[in-house]
């Protein structure tokens, strides 16, 4: 059988590739275990500053492969996806997911340089656009940029030894977030 995930290291970063596109990248039990081998992997290699998450196909994760809901108990898919994740938390390397397929064109605006070799994913801006394309006006967005490393009084993270973790929160006023009337770029209750 053909690997379902593949790692490829240059430039410092580790990218790493979820190849099942004719399922659209879900997470069946052979993928997860090769993704967390694969982080691992990138983890323990002293070269690798950042990890890359990327995909093949249109679809960067559909979700769990629900071809397998019926094999296997609840408790162990529970126990494997919970390893995944905790394998992402704990890494102690960036880990950030391209998405360029899902939003063609906006990829490089959220992502910018922050010196050699460090990138950052601008979650804010990522939120904002994402918002204003679904069609709620822009003075209808408030973003109050709070994140783990800068407000430790408000947020816990469980990275706050390693700067810390961007969260992002866009909110919206409860009325009028939409417009009741159509105006161009608008959306209408």
């Amino acid at each position: 059988m053909a690997s379902l995930v593949h790692r490829d290291v240059g430039d410092q970063i580790a990218t790493i590739t979820l190849d099942s596109p004719e399922n659209r990248n879900a997470l069946s039990r052979t993928l997860v275990g090769e993704l967390t081998s694969s982080l691992r992997a990138a983890g323990q290699d002293g070269g690798v500053r950042a990890v890359v998450l990327t995909h093949t196909g249109r679809v960067f994760c559909s979700g769990a492969d629900l071809s397998e809901a019926g094999g296997g108990s609840m408790a162990d898919a529970t126990a494997t996806i919970t390893e995944l994740l905790t394998t992402i938390i704990e890494l102690d390397k960036p880990v950030i997911a391209r998405l360029d397929a899902a939003f063609p064109g906006r990829w490089g605006a959220w992502v910018r340089s922050v010196g050699a070799g460090k990138w950052m994913l601008d979650l804010w801006a990522a939120n904002e656009d994402q918002l204003r394309s679904a069609g709620i006006r822009s003075d209808k967005v408030d973003n109050p940029r709070l994140c783990t490393g800068c407000r430790t009084d408000l947020f816990y993270s469980y990275r706050r030894g390693h700067n810390g973790r961007l969260i992002s929160i866009a909110a919206l006023p409860l009325v009028s977030a939409f417009s009741t009337t159509r105006e161009e770029g608008d959306v209408a209750c």
